[in-house]
């Protein structure tokens, strides 16, 4: 892991970084959680299932409903700037 540089100081606002994961309850996303833990002040972890994982700002949104994704985004730019995305929310039509 020694290719991703740790976390940076707050931005200039002096709010913090942030780092965002969707799909973090399960597969390739609970994995980034792990990888992308230590690059940003804040780790937040989304899915459309209440998470509690250490360390972590857990957001309950579903991504394909545009209303949660607004409220996501008002959360996290609450906490701070982005630093790192991993996108792995898994998006089924119905």
């Amino acid at each position: 892991m020694s290719d991703i540089p740790m976390a940076s100081p707050s931005d200039s606002t002096g709010r913090g970084t942030v780092a965002l994961v969707t799909g973090a309850g399960s597969g390739m996303g609970h994995c980034c959680v792990d990888r992308l833990r230590g690059m940003a002040d804040h780790l937040v972890t989304v899915d459309v299932r209440p998470l509690e994982l250490e360390g972590t700002v857990g957001v309950v949104c579903d991504v394909s409903d545009p209303a949660d994704v607004a409220r996501l985004a008002e959360r996290v730019s609450e906490l701070g700037s982005f630093r790192a995305l991993a996108h792995a929310a898994g998006i089924s039509p119905t």
